[in-house]
């Protein structure tokens, strides 16, 4: 079973067209209801520290400001999972076909891509033109980006990548625009100039193709996640602005050629890991009915 079809099949109640704008409902709503509460606490925390968090949250020079950025995307990973349960279908089918995170599979995919960033790391200090701004605060703010970011970068996939190709399925979308239609959604999120919008639109082209192929998010989730930890890490050290949004080319071309080698080197690495080679079972899940018989 393909990874965009799992809401027809791993279900707890028979599939039927209205469960799943009940299911895009509930993630609309939860993910509000979770980033408003997030900037709320975010808030109150930012008071009783003496900061003025209306200045971090519109996207100031701060370097604090990218990680409230973080913390309230993150804040929204229990969402997806909310809504596909209240939509009668199992939750774990958002993780992959195997109806689980598989880890060796995430294991292999960080492993790649840890691989491929560290040579970029190593490659950019022996020729960088500027020194890193090293402070305790900066150390503490990369850790925090190390808690956080992993849990921005699931929380995407999970939405664009995994909840929205699966309710486009559950109305019999192809692939193509199962993937597609969230990608533009995906895009349409990030404030960049146009060059800047070309690298995310590549970026969620090759997280597709990798959830396609692999079966599952975890390839997705690996990619998105140390590519971003070193992006706002580069950023806590003054190495970047992770605020700018008027991108270069050069810029441009230097991330989407990282994330066309790592999505290569993936598809190499976790070849055999698609739907085709472990398909969930039928034990345990309801048989799909037709959409008007009786839940």
């Amino acid at each position: 079973m393909a990874y965009h079809r799992l809401g027809l099949v791993a279900r707890f109640r028979p599939a039927a067209w209205w469960r799943a704008v009940i299911e895009l409902v509930m993630l609309a709503a939860f993910a509000a209801l979770f980033g408003v509460a997030c900037v709320v606490v975010l808030g109150v925390a930012a008071q009783q520290h003496g900061r003025d968090f209306s200045v971090l949250l519109e996207g100031s020079v701060d370097p604090l400001t990218p990680l409230v950025q973080v913390l309230v995307i993150a804040s929204i990973l229990p969402a997806p999972f909310l809504a596909a349960r209240i939509a009668g279908r199992n939750p774990r089918a958002l993780c992959s076909t195997a109806l689980r995170l598989r880890w060796g599979v995430l294991g292999r995919a960080l492993a790649v891509v840890g691989a491929l960033y560290a040579a970029q790391v190593l490659i950019d200090v022996l020729r960088a033109p500027t020194d890193p701004t090293v402070t305790p605060f900066r150390l503490e703010l990369i850790a925090a980006f190390a808690l956080a970011v992993p849990l921005q970068a699931a929380a995407e996939e999970f939405v664009f990548r995994g909840a929205l190709p699966q309710i486009l399925g559950q109305w019999g979308s192809p692939a193509w625009l199962a993937y597609a239609l969230p990608a533009a959604l995906f895009v349409a999120g990030h404030a960049y100039n146009w060059v800047g919008l070309v690298d995310i639109a590549v970026f969620a082209v090759c997280t597709a193709v990798l959830t396609w192929r692999t079966g599952g998010l975890e390839a997705g989730i690996a990619l998105h996640a140390i590519g971003n930890t070193v992006f706002f890490s580069y950023g806590a050290l003054g190495l970047v602005d992770p605020n700018a949004t008027e991108i270069g080319a050069v810029q441009m071309l230097g991330a989407t050629f990282m994330t066309v080698a790592c999505t290569t080197l993936l598809l190499w690495a976790l070849r055999g890991t698609g739907p085709g080679s472990r398909e969930i079972s039928s034990g345990g899940q309801k048989p799909l009915v037709p959409a008007d018989a009786t839940a």
